[in-house]
């Protein structure tokens, strides 16, 4: 904010030099851009409170999910699959919130894989006895011991300053923990990264 307000400060000086004018009308709408994003992520993050749900099936949620992230342009490099069982049991939940999970999950997980040779990021759902459960699975680095103790915490993040605020797996949490789920991060004995969520089946 106090960029913005030095900007517009300057602006409103009437500097005299067109190009000098309009960088600094650029920078002011970046700023103004981040400032959305950190709001917006905190609103979410105290609004993750789940409505009404209703029954699901999951396999089209999954699907929905990686149509949207491999639009991305910071995600086209990323190759996606997501595997279902055809008999695998409904669930109870909001889909716009869970949708929201998944999006989130997939795009950390296409950015760990970015400078990777092998670039894959997979959603694999599968029974776990009175629950669903929903693997993102990726061929990252993995996490960091740090970050695998302290993924769930608000405000952590290993991104860049500017990039993230480290509301993306809490929020995800708080989400899936109001539909009496589960989410845990894990290192792949294999290689990569991995975030389970157990969600009830509809029966249970």
């Amino acid at each position: 904010l106090s960029a913005v307000v030095g900007y517009i400060e300057l602006l409103e000086q009437g500097l005299g030099d067109p190009d000098l004018e309009q960088d600094l009308v650029v920078r002011t709408r970046r700023e103004l851009d981040r400032i959305h994003r950190i709001i917006q992520a905190l609103l979410n993050y105290a609004r993750s409170a789940p409505g009404a749900a209703v029954s699901v099936t999951v396999a089209p949620l999954l699907e929905e999910a990686v149509s949207i992230v491999q639009m991305r342009p910071d995600c086209r490099d990323v190759t996606f699959g997501v595997t279902v069982p055809d008999d695998l049991a409904k669930i109870r939940v909001e889909p716009d919130k869970l949708h929201q999970v998944l999006v989130n999950l997939l795009i950390n997980a296409s950015h760990a894989v970015l400078e990777q040779p092998v670039r894959r990021v997979d959603l694999i759902a599968s029974p776990a006895g009175d629950d669903v459960e929903i693997s993102c699975i990726d061929t990252g680095p993995g996490f960091t011991a740090v970050a695998l103790e302290r993924a769930l915490e608000p405000f952590f993040t290993t991104k860049p300053v500017g990039q993230g605020i480290g509301l993306g797996l809490a929020t995800c949490q708080t989400i899936i923990d109001a539909f009496g789920g589960s989410l845990t991060p894990e290192n792949r004995t294999e290689g990569g990264a991995v975030v389970r969520i157990r969600l009830p089946v509809e029966s249970a």
